[in-house]
């Protein structure tokens, strides 16, 4: 029986079974209790008071982290309905309840009440005082407003539950507890960072978003170390196809895009006479030029060129800008300073390291800090409008069900979630040169999980085989997990593309379509074997995969970066967080992490030793 079959009418509670001091990740619940605007849930304690213990986002709110769908025990519980218990929505389908009742005489209460008549009188009045309690203390918290959603009480609130709004709760929580609030617009957390079983609530996980941590990334894997959380390493051999050839990369050296370009490009100086590799040799050039225009105003900065394919065009010629999009991936039309601002600021060196259980552990584990510490959770509540009310220095968020007026304010919505945003603060924020300049990437991906793994039977691949690339196809490019964690699930991801075909993937519409598409897409790839159908796949859209600058934008990524620590002229208080706003550090979660760092440095006094990312101490008592 499912949840929303079970839940009798006035049900206000469903109450997790396992013991309340474990912790968010090793409770049942810790994966899926999903949402549903028709429910409510609340965790709290058998015996315990609301007001003792402040758990009305613990694990059972948090449960359904990233779409993984396991089943959680329940206990129906028939209350008096009130308005003072919204906290959490769950969804359903994969939830198994059972409904207790009084009538049950094989439950150890009851046949203690036939044995002792009178024994349940007492147990009654403290369950009806710990209920009291908890309703005084809720509407302490939570009240009605007038335009019939509930006020939440917030001294500090971090709109999104992405990677950088997960990581401003970890580090916020200990300071502020239960007067912090976060708020997710969807039903799970997680943002970009997607990871999925293979079979919901059963099996590893893989991740459809983001996957791994660069080697030069040290604060990452710090907080992975600091959260318990095992990364592991693979090898790096790749192989590549362009223009009906393929090249060799193994142990990352590279040697194929030197070969790329001498076979392909014979006209041009593939090394620049530098001694160099030829992208080496290439971006090389394009950070002296790059240095060179520090001096300038952005809006001077390689103003004569269009974007940044005309400036690569300009110095390497048409073969340049074609080696360039054979050997590295697919180059748009963006900001010709924008891109080479990223490209100074990109992981030195190509290996990478993989958390065991998907990056999704890093969002799980965080948020369980935070909650442990009694921040409240939201999920399923998108944000529509921010204001600011000067008269006594609020901020004042809405949601579908809420009016927050919190203080402080950290949030994580991207250019594209603004979109339907109203409010003085978001008005102002659209209506910016710094914020109208940035534009998102549209990333497909799909994960495929295989019988066997086919790939090692090809001459292009082999046991080693980590990637295998095609920039100038729909597949894009193959990644193969040679890490142990991945390698065993006989997973890839079979399709990363960011720009040569996604309209073609948005269009597909049924699964047997899309195993089709990637068995053929792989098919004109490794020619020697036969490409199985996969087993099972799942793919996702991500319109905001990442960040980049518009065409000759006149804020430069630094600028960008600056303005969201406070893009609301009136107040020091509203800041922007994620990597769409650190332009520098696109795409990747150490972008999300340093945005936090860099706003909790300047406007909450927190202090950073080193590199490392363990819970910030503080200058200044709060």
């Amino acid at each position: 029986m499912n949840g929303r079959e079970a839940y009798p009418e006035g049900a206000t509670e469903c109450r997790c079974l396992p013991d309340s001091t474990a912790s968010f990740k090793d409770t049942p619940c810790s994966r899926d209790v999903k949402q549903s605007p028709k429910f409510r849930f609340r965790y709290d304690d058998e015996g315990e008071s609301q007001a003792e213990n402040d758990k009305a986002a613990h694990p059972c709110v948090l449960a359904s982290l990233l779409q993984d769908h396991s089943s959680c025990d329940c206990e129906i519980k028939v209350a008096i309905q009130t308005e003072h218990f919204q906290t959490e929505h769950f969804q359903t389908e994969h939830f198994q309840t059972k409904q207790r009742t009084a009538a049950d005489s094989s439950s150890p209460e009851n046949a203690r009440a036939k044995k002792y008549p009178g024994y349940c009188y007492p147990f009654l009045l403290l369950v009806i005082l710990a209920h009291l309690s908890a309703l005084l203390f809720m509407i302490c918290r939570i009240s009605r407003g007038g335009d019939g959603r509930s006020r939440l009480d917030c001294e500090v609130l971090i709109v999104g539950g992405g990677f950088a709004g997960s990581y401003a709760a970890y580090q916020l929580a200990p300071h502020y507890g239960s007067r912090l609030c976060l708020v997710e617009g969807l039903p799970e957390v997680g943002g970009r960072i997607r990871d999925v079983s293979e079979k919901p609530g059963m099996g590893p996980k893989f991740g459809l978003g983001a996957m791994g941590v660069a080697d030069s990334q040290t604060e990452m894997k710090s907080l992975a170390n600091e959260l318990g959380i095992t990364l592991q390493t693979g090898t790096v051999s790749e192989v590549q196809k362009a223009q009906g050839k393929y090249f060799f990369n193994r142990g990352g050296s590279f040697e194929n895009r030197s070969r790329l370009c001498e076979e392909l490009f014979p006209n041009r100086n593939c090394t620049g006479n530098s001694g160099r590799t030829p992208l080496g040799a290439m971006f090389g050039r394009l950070m002296e030029l790059r240095n060179a225009s520090l001096e300038l105003s952005t809006r001077e900065r390689f103003a004569e060129f269009a974007d940044f394919p005309a400036l690569v065009t300009a110095h390497f010629g048409a073969d340049g800008l074609a080696f360039l999009r054979e050997s590295v991936s697919h180059v748009g039309s963006i900001s010709a300073h924008g891109a080479l601002d990223f490209l100074a600021n990109l992981p030195k060196g190509a290996g990478k390291s993989y958390p065991v259980g998907g990056m999704s552990e890093f969002i799980v584990r965080m948020l369980d800090s935070a909650v442990s510490k009694g921040m409240q959770i939201y999920r399923g509540e998108p944000v529509q409008r921010i204001e600011h009310q000067a008269a006594n220095e609020v901020f004042i968020v809405r949601t579908p069900a809420f009016t927050i007026t919190p203080q402080r304010v950290l949030c994580s919505i991207d250019p594209i979630g603004f979109a339907d945003v109203t409010g003085n603060v978001a008005e102002q924020i659209k209506g910016s040169l710094e914020f109208q300049g940035i534009v998102p990437q549209t990333v497909v991906t799909v994960t495929a999980w295989w019988h066997d793994r086919w790939w090692e039977e090809s001459v292009y691949g082999g046991k080693n085989l980590s990637k295998a690339a095609h920039y100038r196809s729909c597949f894009n490019n193959m990644l193969v997990p040679t890490f142990p964690y991945g390698r065993d699930q006989n997973v890839t991801r079979a399709v990363y593309d960011d720009g040569t075909c996604v309209e073609k993937w948005e269009t597909i519409d049924t699964t047997e379509r899309l195993q089709r598409e990637v068995v053929k897409e792989l098919q004109a790839f490794f020619k020697d074997v036969t490409v199985p159908r996969p087993r099972s796949l799942n793919g996702f859209v991500f319109k905001n995969g990442w960040h980049f600058q518009q065409p000759q934008s006149v804020k430069s990524n630094d600028e960008v970066f600056e303005w969201s620590r406070r893009p609301f002229s009136r107040s020091s208080n509203f800041s922007l967080i994620g990597e769409a706003y650190n332009l520098n550090h696109a795409g990747w979660c150490d972008g999300a992490l340093q945005s936090v760092k860099a706003v909790l440095t300047e406007h909450y006094n927190f202090t950073f030793s080193g590199t490392a990312t363990t819970i910030a101490s503080k200058i200044d008592s709060l």
